[in-house]
């Protein structure tokens, strides 16, 4: 057996039985990466069950299929993106730190790409260009975080990603909902599938878009 397969031997070992120097996390890296599979698919569970019973709660057609929509294979498409991604990026980023023996930001960044690209196949709408660019921007401003943290300007808090997604959801929402001539067709695309909604309430929404066009029209801001 060469050097190269021993090496290669001793990578797996120690990513299924320990963990490099540089990992925080409890237990081995499989252990991690499993552990933030099964919390990630549940968290989008949750996420997706709750839209879904909130949506059929409003509308009335749609309650007939409250249950059915737990038997569709749609409905668990967030989840697989979610544990996926998580699961992928953990076990990445820990064979990296075993490989180059050390914590990088090329070792984050390249982790999270491949994580993101290999999720997107979990993904409803594979070839919509918005995906990969919303991907690529959550990386990028998780890069600017982490390098404000490091250099000590600000202080690592778990509610600043909440804050970071809260914006970034509110303005996407608006842009969506009130001006949605801003917005861009395949946006417009990705939110409409995540609204699920009936012919009569797609005649509703577009009447409430044209009825703001118009204002806008009225008072010189086109």
């Amino acid at each position: 057996m060469d050097l190269n397969n021993k090496k290669k031997i001793s990578i797996l070992q120690c990513f299924f039985k320990g963990k490099t120097v540089h990992c925080n996390h409890s237990g081995s890296c499989f252990k991690n990466a499993i552990q933030g599979l099964l919390k990630s698919f549940g968290l989008g569970f949750i996420i997706k069950s709750a839209v879904h019973f909130l949506t059929c709660m409003i509308s009335k057609k749609k309650q007939q299929n409250l249950i059915q929509g737990f038997f569709q294979k749609d409905f668990y498409y967030l989840s697989l993106f979610f544990c996926s991604q998580t699961c992928l990026l953990k076990a990445i980023q820990c064979l990296l730190r075993f490989i180059t023996q050390k914590e990088s930001g090329f070792n984050s960044f390249l982790s999270g790409f491949l994580a993101s690209y290999a999720a997107m196949y979990f993904y409803q709408n594979k070839t919509n260009l918005y995906n990969w660019r919303m991907l690529a921007y959550m990386r990028v401003i998780e890069g600017i975080y982490y390098q404000l943290v490091n250099r000590g300007y600000i202080q690592k808090k778990s509610f600043h990603f909440s804050l970071m997604y809260s914006v970034g959801s509110f303005l996407l929402s608006y842009s969506m909902f009130h001006e949605s001539r801003i917005a861009l067709p395949d946006v417009i695309k990705l939110y409409g599938t995540f609204q699920n909604l009936t012919p009569d309430e797609k005649i509703f929404h577009y009447v409430m878009l044209e009825k703001a066009q118009k204002k806008f029209e009225a008072q010189g801001l086109e």
